[in-house]
């Protein structure tokens, strides 16, 4: 249920640009905090209208970020688990 290689690597190539870009970087910030979260969480990133992940047992899951500078991008996720016949 992890990231895939190309996923784990967008991840690190939008993180590279974003901090290159200075303040205007923070537009990458929800599309970063998804897949993080989704790497540290173990979760599917898969994006659809009111989910961005679906958990091992198909839980979905809505992920929040916030943004926050210093010298470096700091994310936080926030994430709340749905079930599926919430949603939808």
């Amino acid at each position: 249920m992890a990231l895939t290689k190309l996923q784990l690597q967008l991840l690190s190539d939008l993180k590279q640009v974003a901090q290159s870009l200075g303040e205007e970087g923070r537009c990458l910030t929800d599309l970063i905090g998804e897949l993080s979260a989704c790497r540290y969480l173990n979760l599917k990133w898969k994006p659809s209208d009111g989910y961005d992940a679906v958990s091992k047992n198909g839980e979905l899951v809505q992920i929040k970020t916030r943004k926050s500078w210093n010298w470096y991008v700091k994310f936080i996720i926030v994430y709340c688990l749905e079930r599926a016949d919430r949603i939808s």
